[in-house]
C-alpha cells in the first residue's frame, strides 16, 4: 500500500478555487491497476 500526502498552502477566501480545481482536472488514475480513491 502507497499513501502520498501532499501540503498546499492556500491563500484565504481561495479556498473553494483550490477544491475545484483538484476536482475538476483531467486525471487517469481511475484507470491505474490497483488505485482505490483519491
Amino acid at each position: 500500500m502507497y499513501i502520498a500526502m501532499n501540503r498546499f498552502k492556500v491563500q484565504t477566501g481561495s479556498e473553494n478555487d483550490f477544491e475545484a480545481v483538484w476536482k475538476n482536472r483531467d486525471s487517469s488514475l481511475a484507470e491505474m491497476k490497483g488505485f482505490r480513491e483519491f
